[in-house]
């Protein structure tokens, strides 16, 4: 949450989304969000990036992990 809230202040979304909006949005998601501390260590993943994500879901009992993959 730290760095969302850092990142998302940052002027250069000035232009794509008002930073009202923004600072709504992090109220949102801190009001609706669950933080989820894991300690799960896999290694799965092709992208070692990626493994935070499968530690989070298990960790977090989730049923599914959905990705979205763009395609230009």
């Amino acid at each position: 949450m730290d760095e969302l809230n850092e990142v998302i202040i940052r002027s250069k979304f000035d232009k794509y989304v008002t930073l009202e909006d923004r600072l709504e949005y992090i109220q949102r998601l801190e009001a609706r969000g669950e933080i989820i501390k894991t300690s799960s260590v896999f290694t799965d993943c092709r992208d070692k990036k990626d493994n935070k994500f499968l530690n989070l879901a298990y960790d977090g009992k989730a049923s599914c992990i959905i990705t979205v993959i763009r395609i230009c």
